[in-house]
Parts: structure tokens; sequence; C-alpha cells
């Protein structure tokens, strides 16, 4: 194989307000509301290894910004656009994640070289978790793309887009 390379603009551009910090605590918010009655901030901190004092922070930053909300009792809930924002991030980890399983890599692994693919996508052009993998997941596949890997490829796509062609080739 020769090298990746990426048609990517050489220019940093930022696309929405949403830091990559600010998007790691969002999709925590919607992955533990999906486990727990209720959100809090020690939730938030026993999840990421963070101190309270920098959850706290960072939820009023959210707050600020229209993308939680925090009640009286310090629960905290996602606002549409920041459950917008964290399920598009929840859902493009969960694809890469499950396309390097698709090729053999351990579900832990997968999971934690899935966030890490994006971050570094994001931070070099300054983009949101999503976008790098828009731009990557089709250069990634072409670059794989074998006699051995075509079969992974085909069910990758079978089971995350629900593709239904047979042919692994194609």
């Amino acid at each position: 194989h020769s090298a990746i390379t990426f048609n990517l603009p050489e220019k940093r551009f930022n696309m929405t307000n949403t830091n990559e910090s600010a998007e790691n605590y969002l999709e925590t918010i919607l992955i533990l509301s999906k486990k727990l009655p209720v959100v809090r901030a020690v939730d938030i901190s026993n999840e990421l290894g963070f101190k309270k004092s920098s959850v706290s922070i960072a939820m009023k930053n959210l707050r600020e910004k229209n993308q939680i909300t925090v009640t009286d009792a310090g629960f905290i809930y996602l606002t549409d656009e920041g459950r917008a924002i964290a399920e598009m991030i929840y859902e493009r980890h969960e694809l890469l994640s499950k396309g390097l399983v698709a090729l053999g890599v351990d579900p832990k692994v997968a999971t934690e070289d899935a966030c890490r693919i994006e971050h570094v996508i994001s931070a070099y052009y300054d983009i949101t978790h999503g976008v790098g993998l828009a731009v990557l997941t089709p250069a990634w596949m072409s670059y794989v793309l074998s006699d051995t890997t075509a079969p992974r490829l085909a069910r990758f796509a079978r089971e995350a887009f629900g593709v239904e062609e047979a042919d692994n080739r194609k």
C-alpha cells in the first residue's frame, strides 16, 4: 500500500462554537443519561476521572452556550442543541469503533482508537468530531481494501449502514 492521502484544505476552520473538551463532556452526559436516572457533576467527574472543580467549570461553560441545563438539585440535562452535538459525536465514535471491530480489532481497543483517530483529525484541522470521520472513513476504507479485508468491510457496511449487497467487492 502507498501512504493515505486526503484532499483536505490546508487552512484551519471552525465548524461550530464547540471545542473538543466540550464535545467530550456532552458525549459523556449523553452516555451517563442512558445509564443513570439523573446525571450530576460528580457522575461526570467519576466517569472521566477529572476533579469535580474542573467539571464544574466545564458545566458553567456548557450552560453559557445553552448546551445543558442544571436544576437547583444539581441534575444536568442536555438541551436540544447539546443533545444534537452529543448524539453526532456518539454516533461517529460508534461507527468507527464498529468498523475497527469488523476488521478484527479488540472492541475495547477499537473504542479507544476511534476516539484517538478523531481527536488527531479534529485537532489538526480545527474541526469538530464527526466532520473528521466523514472525511477519513472513505479514504481509510479504500486504503485498507484487499481480498482479505473486503469481507470485513462488507460486513461493516451491512451492520453499520444496512447495505444488502451480497458481493463483498461492490
